[in-house]
């Protein structure tokens, strides 16, 4: 049975009775996953393999985990498997690693031969002063690529483990305050006012950030924005008792801040929703020294429907706009335009894929 009344652009939603039970199906192209970062090359495997069998066709992988003390070897071409018509992988560059920049004479020749990039700062110790961050604004300005602002202040957040509150002060944990996001959030507002060019907010959390953005965007400023599946549909609670599941970054917050994100995706102010951290030992139990982590591919698409569509509290346009046009829209006119690749990577006429909503 057909529910096309009820189906968002090209995305088609039917019944099927599957085992003698009513499953509720989704058929469209594939997703895009805005922010991919691997907690060690040992997971780019698996990872990769997950996002493509729970239908995402293309990925930004902005930043992998180098084992021990050895720095990961980024500029290089892109390896055979990272472009194919039906898969796609958008490496994210640090260009400013070390307080000076390297390889830009890599990525202009990489924008002459049109592959595709964007610019990434990943800070886990370290984070961008005010005039450096402003330099590699203007360069992702000369170089047309857009630029993804990870909103975390390592100096206010290096030793938290999730949110800055009851929970944490409870659980004797360090926790992560708003300021840490809003600092950044704030600073490359005022960079973007200056400099003028696109800029992309990997994961926001707090309703504070979010306000910003808005307003930012009803001025004009080319500012895009994400969070995570489960920053929609989960709070600090999840993080109780020492839950490693729930150990993301940046932490998931308080419920006032969990429904400004769902009136963030009711305005169009939140423009995508991106995976983040992979890659953690399911034997790891050590909340301290487990890495930061995200949920399963496969248990996203499925968990929103349920939990977000289901009830009416967002609409399936808008959930599948987070995945879809969304992303587009943040990499349009970029150097990472899906469009422009030159028939590396671009999947113009994708598949349709299905998604079982009722697992």
């Amino acid at each position: 049975m057909a529910l096309a009344s009820n189906s968002p652009g090209p995305y088609q939603l039917s019944e099927k009775t599957i085992n003698g039970q009513r499953h509720t199906i989704l058929a469209g192209p594939p997703l895009i996953e805005m922010g991919l970062i691997l907690n060690g090359p040992q997971y780019k495997l698996a990872a990769y393999q997950e996002l493509q069998q729970a239908g995402f066709n293309t990925v930004v992988l902005l930043h992998m985990e180098a084992n021990g003390d050895a720095p990961p070897a980024i500029f290089s071409l892109p390896s055979p498997d990272a472009t194919r018509d039906d898969w796609q992988v958008i490496t994210a560059y640090d260009i400013f690693p070390q307080d000076h920049f390297v390889g830009l004479a890599y990525l202009h020749t990489a924008r002459q031969e049109k592959l595709p990039f964007v610019l990434y700062h990943h800070a886990p110790h370290a984070t961008l002063h005010a005039a450096e961050a402003f330099q590699v604004m203007q360069k992702a300005k000369d170089l047309s690529a857009l630029y993804i602002s990870f909103p975390y202040n390592a100096a206010l957040g290096a030793s938290g483990v999730m949110h800055e509150g009851p929970i944490s002060f409870m659980q004797g944990l360090p926790g992560i305050s708003y300021l840490a996001e809003e600092l950044i959030v704030s600073r490359d507002i005022e960079l973007v006012r200056a400099v003028r060019h696109k800029v992309h907010f990997h994961q926001v959390s707090g309703k504070r950030s979010i306000e910003l953005i808005r307003r930012a965007k009803q001025e004009g400023l080319p500012i895009t924005c994400g969070t995570s599946a489960a920053h929609l549909l989960y709070t600090e609670e999840a993080a109780a008792n020492f839950q490693v599941k729930a150990k993301c970054l940046p932490p998931l917050r308080t419920e006032e801040d969990r429904q400004a994100l769902l009136a963030a995706v009711k305005d169009h102010t939140l423009d995508c929703l991106s995976l983040g951290h992979y890659g953690t030992s399911p034997h790891q139990q050590d909340f301290m020294q487990a890495p930061f982590t995200s949920m399963a591919p496969a248990e996203i698409l499925p968990r929103l429907y349920q939990q977000l569509v289901q009830p009416g509290i967002i609409g399936l346009d808008d959930l599948m706009r987070l995945w879809s046009e969304g992303p587009q829209h943040i990499l349009a006119g970029t150097a990472a335009d899906l469009t422009l690749a030159a028939g590396k990577g671009t999947l113009s006429s994708p598949p349709t894929h299905h998604w079982d909503l009722s697992c």
